[in-house]
């Protein structure tokens, strides 16, 4: 339960939490450095302006820090490998000079890089038809709730509102600015709950891994929902914890495609 892979874990959905939370709030002053434009009229776009920029950076650091911890074990898996073929090779090369002939030479890492990199991708497979139609399903589905509330409008119309002045104007374009960060802190809440339950579940049966690694998965990103429409006062906070169940839903649809998910989850949230 308490392994050190699930220690990375439990810290990468920490980190989800205390982005989602602390970075508007330290937009906030500053955004006040720069009220000498339009005499403070403009500071809400500065707020979510500096939030999107902040978490842009912090998602880049999240990246880099996951992609280090993942090639360190690779670098490890690496090394016990070679320490594995070391022996042999060293063996080898003992026969090969009783015999009076050369041992072949190792191929060096250079080597192994440029084989490895003429590997070709496999593309990423279609979904089936049926994942296809569940998915069009729950989209359907979020917009006919969120419908209603909103007078039956296109939301992001509903959202922007009409008359506006020239500084609503700019919060709103700061608002949808962050609202599409905001999607990719909701996949990397899936991730890290999925990887959490998982690690949990290991000595689980596979019968019972199907729905338990979901639910709780499911529970871990409606529990990040909930502090994200209570921080920002949303006015529709059934709806989108609701969207937050739908999301989870999304995420293992697409069988936990990062890509999919993240453009199917902006869509709901933004649409």
């Amino acid at each position: 339960m308490f392994t050190k892979k699930a220690i990375e874990n439990w810290i990468k959905y920490a980190l989800c939490f205390v982005a989602m939370l602390a970075t508007p709030y330290l937009s906030k002053p500053i955004a006040k450095l720069f009220d000498w434009v339009g005499y403070g009229q403009v500071r809400p776009f500065f707020v979510h302006l500096f939030t999107v920029i902040l978490w842009f950076l912090e998602i880049m650091i999240y990246l880099l820090v996951r992609r280090a911890l993942r090639g360190h074990g690779n670098g490890q898996a690496v090394e016990t490998v070679e320490m594995a073929t070391e022996e042999p090779v060293e063996n080898a090369e003992l026969l090969a000079s009783v015999d009076g002939t050369e041992a072949t030479a190792q191929p060096t890492e250079k080597k192994r890089k440029k084989k490895k990199a003429k590997k070709q991708r496999t593309p990423t497979p279609l979904l089936p038809l049926w994942r296809v139609g569940v998915l069009t399903g729950i989209v359907v589905l979020c917009i006919l709730v969120i419908s209603p509330q909103i007078e039956w409008e296109v939301k992001p119309f509903y959202d922007f509102g009409e008359k506006l002045t020239g500084y609503e104007l700019l919060e709103k374009i700061g608002v949808l600015a962050r609202n599409c960060m905001m999607c990719l802190w909701i996949v990397f809440c899936l991730q890290a709950g999925d990887a959490i339950a998982s690690s949990a579940l290991q000595n689980q049966s596979e019968e019972k891994r199907k729905w338990l690694v979901p639910l709780i998965a499911g529970t871990m990103c409606v529990w990040f929902g909930l502090f994200d429409v209570l921080s920002t006062s949303n006015a529709y906070a059934w709806a989108y914890l609701f969207f937050y169940v739908m999301f989870t839903a999304v995420y293992y649809v697409t069988k936990k495609h990062n890509i999919k998910s993240a453009l199917l989850i902006l869509f709901i949230y933004v649409f």
